[in-house]
């Protein structure tokens, strides 16, 4: 059996230290000078990155994978150890702040929905405390107030631990209404919208803008529209800021990398429609089936297929979309004028 000491175990883990001071009430500005975080020796994935962000401003952060975004949000919250330079919080090194007195002021919505086992009241406040009436203006304001009331019976309605019993978009909108109930000077959306339906995704952005007003907001986003209504926009590439400045700034620069990041969605965005619906868009020959008269061929890198003709003549006469939905057949090989089988 092999023994180790508890203290070389959680060595490398940050600890609350009774030593370290107490952050005054912030105000949300966010200043970085030369910030270097390595996960191995060697290998930074933050290389001296300076970034100032005001109190109250909205940011959003986008880049590919790999590009360090998260790993920005897990150093702001001292969830990553620096491995040089500075990060300060009004002013406020926050190496020198106790964690509980850093992490009081800051709120947190990650990916995947963090929800405990326990009741509606439990998961908005842990602490206790929050009158009845602040919950639901909360929940009022993630706009789930009336998901709670009719589905979860009120207040006192059970979640199953990590939200089993809810929508992945449900239990965002829960996490939500605990963020803003929280107040924080400075939330942390850390791909926040990601798993979220585009629709679901503009309300938690929505909301955050109406409801966080005077608070700082940085938005980690894969997908570029998340961060649609952001005050400004900082491109990282390589652990470090490639580009900064409004949306309409960075698209309007075609050399740009936001420029092809948004160009690269747009087509990702088409193949997985085109992947989802089976669409093909092809050229029509206005030739019918010889076996049925409903029925028009169209052909698309060679591969000929039917569509109703119906179809066909609501599209078009140059393009067509042909999916199952549309009982398109393909046939393996045609030889004469449209001959083949539905």
């Amino acid at each position: 059996m092999h023994y180790q000491n508890i203290e070389d175990l959680t060595a490398g883990l940050p600890q609350e230290d009774t030593a370290h001071g107490k952050a005054s009430s912030f105000f949300g500005e966010v200043s970085m000078r030369a910030v270097d975080v390595s996960y191995t020796l060697g290998d930074k994935v933050i290389d001296g990155l300076s970034l100032h962000i005001p109190a109250g401003q909205k940011l959003g952060i986008v880049g590919r994978t790999g590009a360090g975004k998260s790993t920005l949000v897990r150093a702001i919250t001292r969830l990553t150890r620096l491995s040089g330079g500075v990060l300060c919080i009004d002013g406020q090194d926050i190496s020198t702040l106790g964690l509980h007195s850093l992490r009081s002021q800051i709120a947190v919505l990650s990916q995947q929905p963090h929800l405990f086992g326990g009741t509606v009241r439990f998961n908005l406040d842990p602490a206790g405390g929050r009158p009845d009436a602040e919950l639901w203006a909360a929940l009022q304001k993630a706009r789930c107030s009336d998901l709670v009331a009719q589905r979860l019976g009120g207040l006192d309605g059970v979640i199953s631990s990590g939200g089993c019993n809810l929508s992945a978009g449900q239990g965002q909108l829960i996490c939500l209404a605990r963020v803003l109930l929280a107040d924080c000077p400075l939330i942390l959306l850390d791909e926040a919208t990601a798993s979220l339906d585009a629709e679901l995704s503009q309300l938690v952005e929505a909301v955050l803008t109406a409801e966080a007003r005077d608070a700082t907001v940085v938005h980690v986003a894969h997908r570029l529209a998340a961060v649609g209504s952001a005050d400004r926009i900082v491109v990282m590439e390589a652990g470090r800021i490639a580009e900064d400045g409004q949306r309409a700034e960075l698209l309007g620069r075609q050399t740009s990398l936001f420029y092809r990041l948004a160009r690269d969605e747009r087509h990702a965005r088409g193949r997985s429609r085109g992947d989802r619906r089976s669409v093909v868009l092809c050229n029509i020959n206005s030739y019918r089936s010889a076996t049925s008269p409903k029925l028009i061929m169209c052909s698309c890198a060679s591969v000929p297929m039917f569509i109703p003709r119906t179809v066909a003549a609501s599209l078009g006469s140059l393009m067509c979309v042909a999916s199952p939905a549309n009982d398109a057949r393909k046939v393996s090989s045609i030889k004469g004028p449209c001959v083949g089988k539905e």
